[in-house]
């Protein structure tokens, strides 16, 4: 059975790494806040579409 988990990961300038795993219903939302907030401060932003087969990682789809 595949699972699908959107995932947002926000670097900061010293290279500490934040993690955060939304449903698709507010994923797109958050990413697009996320973004909007952490990149005029020199962070970088990304958000990925995440499969998994039952536990095990599948695969991870770049969005932005």
């Amino acid at each position: 059975m595949m699972r699908t988990e959107y995932t947002i990961r926000i670097t900061d300038n010293k290279g500490k790494i934040f993690t955060s795993v939304y449903p698709k219903k507010y994923a797109d939302e958050k990413a697009k806040n996320c973004k909007e907030f952490y990149e005029p401060r020199g962070c970088k932003v990304e958000y990925f579409k995440v499969l998994w087969n039952g536990t095990s990682f599948y695969k991870a789809e770049k969005i932005f």
